[in-house]
């Protein structure tokens, strides 16, 4: 797997705002699919076994926490047909949540790798 450099910042202009603020964010796979992993039962105990795909998204999403300075994911959950983060905007624009959305739907799915052959989009 290959490495890609975590995303610039944009450049936009006023109005941001120092007023931090949080959001919650979550993002779902295709269709509701248990891509990536599945919660298990084991002597009574549930037991996460993640997939490649759920590896992969767990590894992007800690890259982030590390490199990123405005919008910071504070908390992150990998589930078996989605994933919820909590970001905590240190700065705010009225179009950052958006651009952070689709970068980091982007960011994901370029850690994930899907086959080539695929036959479907890997997130709704």
């Amino acid at each position: 797997m290959y490495h890609k450099p975590f995303f610039s910042l944009p450049a936009w202009r006023e109005p941001f705002s120092t007023v931090p603020r949080c959001q919650l964010i979550t993002f779902c796979t295709y269709q509701k699919e248990e891509t990536l992993g599945k919660v298990l039962r084991y002597q009574g105990q549930h037991i996460w076994r993640p997939t490649a795909w759920g590896m992969a998204a767990t590894r992007a999403l800690k890259a982030m926490q590390r490199n990123n300075q405005i919008a910071i994911i504070k908390e992150f959950t990998v589930m078996p047909n989605h994933i919820h983060l909590f970001i905590f905007y240190k700065k705010f624009h009225p179009r950052l949540p958006e651009w952070f959305i689709e970068k980091t739907r982007e960011f994901l799915l370029y850690y994930i790798e899907p086959p080539r052959d695929w036959p479907v989009p890997i997130c709704e």
